[in-house]
Parts: structure tokens; sequence; C-alpha cells
């Protein structure tokens, strides 16, 4: 299931955590351009989940929030 979306900044890419997997996609074909990998297991709920992704305004990093409070970048 989907867990959270994002636009990047210029609006070409949207980010898609989907089963803990975060997917980049070209808004423009709706292609698949990146895997990027699966989440850390949250080891207090035993399973990996996100609730929150951003992409910075330079569309050079992202960051993915999980349940637990961890941020990866």
């Amino acid at each position: 299931s989907i867990e959270c979306v994002s636009f990047s900044p210029d609006g070409r890419m949207l980010v898609v955590v989907r089963n803990a997997q975060v997917h980049l996609i070209e808004t423009a074909t709706g292609r698949a351009r990146a895997f990027v990998g699966l989440l850390p297991e949250n080891t207090s709920l035993g399973y990996r989940t996100a609730n929150a992704v951003a992409v910075s305004p330079n569309n050079l990093h992202l960051a993915v929030a999980g349940w637990n409070g961890l941020i990866h970048v």
C-alpha cells in the first residue's frame, strides 16, 4: 500500500513510499526513474513504515520520516 507521496519542487518527479520502498517516478511519463531503497525496520513495531516524505528545494536530497520519529536522508 502507498504510505506517503511528495512532488519534487520543480514538479518533474513524484516520490512514492509504497510497502516501505522509496520510488521516484517521472511525472511527465509516469515511468519509474529510480528505486531508492527499503526503509529500515522499526523494531518496536516490527515492520517498516513511513509517515512523511520530502524533497529538498534543490532536488538533491530526499528525507523520509518514519513512525518511530527517525528521519532518513
